[in-house]
């Protein structure tokens, strides 16, 4: 990831609903503390990435979000290592009410357990301000409310639900992304490093199906979609979706669709 640094002048956006004054991505500091006791006098979106000291709050963990409001003073910082942040300086009359919308919470430190969000949505933001001679102003609101959309979801989400291991949103990928080859419970358990029971049981409290049922799922909706193309045979068909076995694929099909597989393909021909 690049370093961006950028302070805009002309305002690039610039309207009542939103502007953008200024971005910076994975910015590195030298160790100092940032004292603004009178603000900026608009809305900074700061990300710190290492532990740091945020007045009021004291020592922070990594992966650190404050939305400071407008009126609001910045302190924040250490004086012992180099740090990093990534931060937006905005304004407009879109904002509180998007925030508010989510219950994003104001001038206090928030854990974001996706730090790589941050980078993703400033980089969107940094292209649609820098980029092109004359910047959309939708395009920019819509990048950061779904960028503090995403912000709600990943600080009240974790109260909702508990979240997916990594190894096992890994496996469900694996699951959409390679339907059509033989795969083994071993196969899939062997990517989340558990045994097959234990990922079987865990794969079903996160996704509220077994990993059978979901590889079926994505098999039999491929090939609905396979039907509508009559070049193909109905076998070929079974056989691009995973089947070399015609009768076993026409059964999971029917148990699917509640029809044949050539019932279905006649209905759609109508």
């Amino acid at each position: 990831m690049y370093q961006i640094r950028q302070f805009f002048f002309p305002y690039p956006i610039d309207t009542p609903e939103l502007s953008i004054h200024a971005v910076g991505i994975r910015e590195a500091v030298p160790p100092t503390v940032t004292h603004r006791p009178g603000s900026t006098g608009d809305w900074l979106f700061m990300f710190l990435y290492e532990p740091n000291f945020v007045d009021g709050y004291g020592e922070q963990p990594g992966n650190t979000l404050i939305v400071w409001d407008p009126e609001h003073g910045h302190c924040f910082g250490r004086q012992d290592i180099p740090w990093t942040h990534s931060w937006l300086h905005c304004d407009g009359s879109c904002l509180a009410p998007m925030l508010a919308e989510c219950a994003i919470p104001l001038n206090e430190p928030l854990r974001i357990s996706a730090p790589e969000m941050m980078d993703h949505y400033l980089v969107q933001i940094h292209r649609e301000a820098a980029f092109f001679s004359s910047p959309d102003p939708r395009i920019a609101r819509n990048i950061l409310q779904n960028w503090i959309y995403e912000i709600g979801r990943d600080i009240h989400g974790r109260d909702e639900a508990p979240a997916v291991p990594p190894e096992y949103l890994a496996a469900k990928r694996h699951i959409s992304e390679h339907f059509d080859e033989p795969t083994r419970l071993a196969d899939l358990a062997e990517i989340a490093h558990v045994s097959v029971p234990h990922f079987c049981n865990l794969f079903k409290r996160y996704f509220n199906q077994s990993p059978i049922s979901m590889l079926i799922e994505h098999r039999m909706r491929y090939a609905a979609y396979l039907l509508r193309d009559v070049s193909l045979s109905i076998t070929e068909i079974a056989v691009m979706v995973g089947y070399r076995d015609l009768y076993q694929f026409s059964k999971l099909f029917s148990n699917r669709y509640h029809m044949s597989p050539r019932l279905m393909r006649e209905r759609l021909m109508r």
